[in-house]
């Protein structure tokens, strides 16, 4: 596991890991509409619902899954990875007991996945985190099977009066539903 020094530090020089870890508790009531929000637009407006087994790389509090079962969407097999040891504490305790969860703690940048396990990998609200994007993206693209899919959502960087990187400019843009979201399939 890299340490949590390989994420972005934020503008008050707070490590984000770091920062999760403190604020877990409060993290579903502040954020898990604006999270639905999300799910609701790339999983049911724009149909790329779960398929096969499933990675949801930077899954916090467990919010996903939460979203899944409330809307009653099936999925075979999810891996749920996260750096933060108190959300995932918080996301292995909502998942109760059931068999097609698993839970590690890790980081996007070094995957302790066997190369293409994952059918389907969702990465919302990270990118802006990861300070070696390329790296992530490296071990996204490796992990992801032929003919699957990532999506990856990014904070808008209008709003912080900066332009989407390089590697996520060759990505196919979705849409916006608070974030921009981007597609990548395996060809």
């Amino acid at each position: 596991m890299e340490p949590s020094s390989s994420f972005s530090k934020r503008k008050n020089n707070i490590d984000p890991v770091e920062l999760y870890n403190y604020t877990h508790a409060s993290y579903d009531e502040l954020y898990q509409q604006e999270q639905f929000l999300k799910y609701e637009y790339i999983i049911i407006s724009k149909g790329f619902l779960p398929e096969g087994n499933i990675l949801d790389l930077g899954c916090g509090t467990g919010l996903l899954l939460d979203f899944l079962r409330q809307k009653k969407i099936k999925y075979k097999r999810i891996v749920c990875i996260d750096p933060s040891e108190k959300m995932l504490e918080l996301a292995v305790y909502k998942a109760g007991n059931d068999p097609r969860v698993i839970f590690i703690q890790g980081y996007a940048e070094d995957l302790p996945f066997d190369s293409e396990v994952f059918d389907t990998i969702y990465m919302f609200t990270v990118w802006d985190n990861i300070t070696n994007k390329g790296k992530a993206f490296q071990e996204l693209r490796r992990v992801l099977r032929r003919k699957g899919i990532a999506i990856i959502s990014v904070i808008d960087p209008r709003k912080k009066g900066t332009n989407i990187d390089n590697l996520l400019s060759k990505l196919k843009y979705i849409g916006k539903e608070k974030d921009l979201f981007f597609m990548y399939k395996k060809e």
